[in-house]
């Protein structure tokens, strides 16, 4: 039987020692979080609702979507991220920083507020960017309808959006 050291592992048993990066061991879970209510036009699909950004350095861990009362018929909504730039400790560059493109759907996909309340998170089946960690500038949150509303602002749903990371030691 053979034992299968992980990344930080090997690290922490080469030698000389390697530094663990920041946030990759014994790290708090913080969290950037965005709330929406009181809107007053219905959702259109490709409507952003923009949040801040997820710091620099930030390991994303989880994510979820929470939609208080039903969008009426339609109303999804996916939580991810806009363009910007990945850390990444492979890559060829001096800073480490490889360019990104926006990803809608990166941490959590297709939250159906259509016809009830949601609480959705970070769908390991479709989401594949859990474990990104944002580069120079951070990467700034974002919900991205992608079928419309229609009963947002009768309704009185509140839309909250929450990103979970670790960022130091």
């Amino acid at each position: 039987m053979a034992d299968i050291l992980g990344k930080n592992l090997a690290k922490s048993q080469a030698s000389p020692i390697k530094k663990i990066a920041p946030g990759e061991h014994n790290s708090r879970i913080k969290c950037v979080f965005e709330e929406f209510k009181g809107l007053t036009a219905e959702l259109a699909p490709g409507d952003k609702l923009l949040g801040p950004n997820i710091p620099e350095g930030a390991l994303v861990v989880d994510a979820k979507i929470h939609i208080t009362e039903s969008l009426g018929a339609g109303g999804i909504i996916d939580v991810g991220h806009e363009g910007g730039f990945e850390n990444d400790e492979d890559a060829a560059t001096e800073d480490k920083n490889v360019a990104i493109a926006a990803d809608p759907n990166a941490f959590v996909n297709q939250a159906d507020g259509g016809g009830q309340k949601v609480l959705k998170s970070a769908d390991i089946d479709t989401v594949s960017t859990l474990g990104v960690k944002a580069g120079k500038g951070g990467l700034q949150m974002s919900g991205t309808c992608t079928e419309a509303s229609t009963n947002l602002v009768a309704g009185g749903a509140i839309i909250k959006m929450y990103v979970y990371y670790t960022l130091e030691s």
